[in-house]
């Protein structure tokens, strides 16, 4: 009797602690649904701010391979270095211009085309001419600028680029392979402005 008692005694026991293994199993299963919606929304969020990010930077381009030019000087620029001899400073908006009429043949640059921003990107460094930013005053001339740059610069050490952040840039550069094969077979792809890691 004492034999049988205290079997049942641990039969419940087990029974139990059956139940809070299972209740615990759920609990811990149900955390990592949780975990993994947050996760989720925590990617669809970050692509959101980047896509957000890359519609602040419309109007810009980046330019490579752009000469630095310190003889074109703008007025009131010349610097002192450290040791107090003078440098002088680029007049960035000329070099562009001269860029923009010389190698992409828009005429008439600097009378139709105008600029929120520009400059060089980075410190000086001996390692070749710095990136230039443009920020450009309407959409419409960023975009001129970028169809005749795709039309001129295609056998030339210089290039231009769409300003994205470095996020999308990486995802674009998985795909360019995929971008190239659409083309290939005569599809019109290219990456989506509002989304540009998507091939459209």
């Amino acid at each position: 009797m004492f034999f049988k008692v205290k079997t049942e005694g641990n039969e419940t026991d087990v029974s139990q602690l059956k139940e809070r293994v299972d209740f615990n199993e759920g609990d811990i299963a149900e955390a990592k649904r949780d975990a993994a919606a947050a996760k989720l929304g925590a990617e669809k969020l970050k692509m959101n701010l980047l896509y957000f990010e890359t519609y602040n930077r419309r109007e810009n381009l980046k330019f490579f391979g752009i000469e630095e030019n310190t003889s074109n000087v703008a007025e009131g620029t010349r610097d002192a270095n450290v040791d107090g001899s003078p440098h002088m400073i680029e007049d960035t908006k000329q070099v562009m211009y001269n860029f923009l009429e010389q190698e992409l043949k828009i005429s008439n640059a600097r009378d139709r085309i105008e600029f929120q921003r520009i400059h060089r990107l980075g410190k000086p460094n001996n390692k070749g001419p710095r990136p230039i930013i443009a920020r450009f005053l309407r959409y419409t001339d960023r975009e001129e600028v970028m169809s005749q740059a795709r039309k001129h610069l295609k056998e030339k050490d210089f290039s231009v680029f769409d300003d994205i952040p470095k996020e999308l840039y990486d995802l674009r550069k998985k795909q360019r392979e995929k971008l190239k094969d659409a083309r290939k077979k005569g599809h019109t792809a290219f990456f989506s402005k509002k989304y540009p890691d998507i091939i459209c």
